[in-house]
């Protein structure tokens, strides 16, 4: 039984640690509509932080690169980062509630569907 237990404890132990890895050269775009209209919004200021784990002997995160950018048109965003694990997004526009969005990273591609809902 206790080489059972152990076993178990083993392969939990590196499946966790192995799930806290940085993805390589991923990309975060998105856009953004009112949510009432459903309209893309443009001049909205999204500001992005992306977290990377580095080489982090804990796995907590070591670092982090912050971007901020500004909806074109079609209310459309997109930056580019050298790695990453979790991405937080925060959104101001004027006469709008402020949003606050997070992610875990997965992929190299990372859209995403913002709704912003007057005040």
């Amino acid at each position: 039984m206790k080489k059972y237990c152990f076993y178990i404890t083993s392969f939990c132990f590196l499946f966790l640690v192995s799930c806290q890895t940085d993805i390589q050269q991923l990309t975060v775009n998105g856009i953004v509509t009112n949510g009432e209209s459903n309209q893309p919004m443009d001049d909205v200021k999204v500001d992005v932080i992306c977290w990377y784990y580095g080489n982090s002997p804990d796995q907590s995160y070591s670092g982090k690169y912050s971007e901020k950018v500004i909806t074109n048109s079609k209310g459309e965003f997109k930056l580019s980062f050298e790695k990453g694990a979790f991405v937080e997004i925060l959104i101001d526009k004027e006469g709008f509630k402020k949003l606050h969005e997070t992610r875990y990273i997965n992929n190299k591609l990372n859209t995403f569907k913002i709704e912003l809902n007057p005040k």
